[in-house]
């Protein structure tokens, strides 16, 4: 089990990372020690044999025995074989450490034709290093080879071998060990994920959050946008509830009195007459309960599909004055009088993003209420103008001000703070067509539009709604 964890498989792909370059990098640096060792051990091979040439140059055979024998003396100098032979092969001088006779030294016969550039290499067995040979001519007669060992270049190149294997095996384990520790920490945010979303299967509840470590990173936007979402499950869900819990009451009514009138007419005698009024009377509970469920369908909509509306540029002018004009008529049924926007005003002001028609109903909600509301020979108020620059209300970008005011007779403070919950609807409400979703409607569409709804004033003069959209 362990080894399917996503820890495990980070640290080991880390590993094989780190084992595969740091092993490429010290095959480089062997490789370029390697060769810098042997050139050096070549550069004091040629050193040492031109040396011995010289000396043979200066005083002939005496005087090259004469160095060879100070040497050995003094002991000073790097060992080295020293063979002197004549043209025919056959061995005049040998000088050598004893160690070296395992060397098979019957092939430098075979090595004579070299010349100073060319490096041959005999190897011995049981030996764990090889003499390097190079000859040059003496004059017509002889001719000088001279070998060095490679001991001290192999040792120290086994010694870059063994401390390369201790370091990678090291630093591995170490750095196993503490890639385990490590993923283990930084992916603490995801085993925490991985407990709240079991938690919500086995339980139901999507009440949990998780707590965000703010290091700012990638886990930590993950837990936001997680939290945001159980966030908005929870409110769904309990907007399901409500709406349920709220359906399921004021159905209740309507359907109590559709059965009370169908029990009355059953029981009575029959009478074609009352058994058509009690149709009638079904009837408009019936279309009553299909206006509820239809409002609450269109509220739901709204409310779930609205934060991908359509962001298509929207000149509020031109839909204002269309709502206005649908409503006139309304409003002279009621003799009430409809104010619109100022004539002359410039369209290209009044450009907003969204969607139109969820403006034109949002729009339309809000002079219904203020038509409805407004006693006869009342007046409705329309207005509209942008903010400017100045900061409005918290909101830095300029703003479009649409205002609907009535004159009726306002709303009571204490009810202002659920005037915008789905279904509800006040003491004035009260004999009045609406099922109490207009309000809610309103503000669901202007906060999908990223804009703000708010009642400026509300008393016995009537009531001023404003709502602010930011502009195009």
């Amino acid at each position: 089990m362990f080894l399917k964890k996503i820890q495990f498989k980070l640290t080991l792909a880390f590993l094989i990372v780190f084992v595969i370059s740091t092993t490429v990098f010290h095959l480089v640096s062997f490789y370029s020690l390697y060769t810098s060792l042997r050139s050096d051990d070549h550069a004091a091979l040629r050193s040492r044999l031109l040396s011995y040439w010289a000396q043979f140059q200066i005083g002939g055979m005496p005087m090259l025995l004469e160095d060879l024998d100070l040497e050995k003396l003094l002991g000073g100098e790097r060992p080295a074989l020293v063979r002197v032979s004549g043209l025919d092969g056959r061995t005049v001088l040998l000088l050598h450490p004893a160690a070296w006779s395992a060397f098979p030294l019957e092939e430098l016969s075979g090595f004579e034709r070299y010349g100073l550039e060319q490096v041959r290499t005999l190897d011995a067995p049981g030996l764990e290093f090889g003499l390097e040979v190079a000859a040059i001519n003496l004059g017509d007669r002889y001719v000088l080879q001279v070998g060095l060992s490679t001991e001290g270049r192999d040792r120290l190149l086994r010694a870059f071998v063994r401390n390369f294997v201790f370091v990678v095996v090291s630093i591995s384990a170490v750095g196993f060990f503490l890639g385990l520790v490590l993923t283990s920490r930084y992916l603490r945010p995801l085993g925490k994920l991985n407990d709240v979303i079991g938690e919500i299967l086995s339980t139901g509840q999507v009440s949990a959050r998780i707590e965000r470590s703010e290091t700012g990173d990638e886990f930590d936007i993950l837990i936001e946008s997680f939290n945001r979402m159980l966030a908005s499950i929870d409110g769904l869900l309990a907007g399901m509830k409500s709406t349920l819990d709220t359906v399921a009451h004021d159905l209740r009514t309507p359907m109590t009195r559709m059965r009370g009138v169908a029990e009355i007419a059953l029981r009575g005698e029959p009478d074609l007459e009352k058994y058509r009024e009690a149709l009638s009377d079904c009837l408009e509970e019936s279309e009553s309960v299909v206006k509820l469920l239809d409002a609450i369908m269109e509220l739901s909509e709204a409310e779930s599909g609205l934060s991908s509306t359509t962001d298509e540029p929207v000149e509020l002018l031109a839909l204002l004055g269309d709502v206005v004009d649908l409503y006139a008529f309304a409003a002279e049924e009621r003799a009430v009088s409809i104010e619109g926007p100022v004539a002359g005003a410039t369209p290209s002001e009044y450009y907003v993003s969204g969607d139109p028609a969820r403006l034109r109903q949002m729009i339309a909600n809000l002079l219904d209420n203020a038509v409805k509301y407004s006693p006869p020979s009342g007046t409705v108020r329309v207005s509209l103008r942008v903010s400017g620059e100045q900061v409005e209300q918290g909101r830095p970008e300029k703003q479009v001000i649409l205002e609907v005011e009535d004159t009726g007779a306002g709303i009571a403070a204490e009810e202002l703070p659920y005037i915008w919950e789905r279904l509800y609807r006040g003491r004035e409400a009260e004999g009045r067509p609406g099922l109490g979703i207009g309000l809610s409607l309103v503000k669901t569409v202007v906060e999908a539009h990223s804009g703000q709804v708010e009642v400026c004033r509300s008393d016995l003069g009537g009531a001023l709604f404003r709502v602010s959209l930011p502009c195009r």
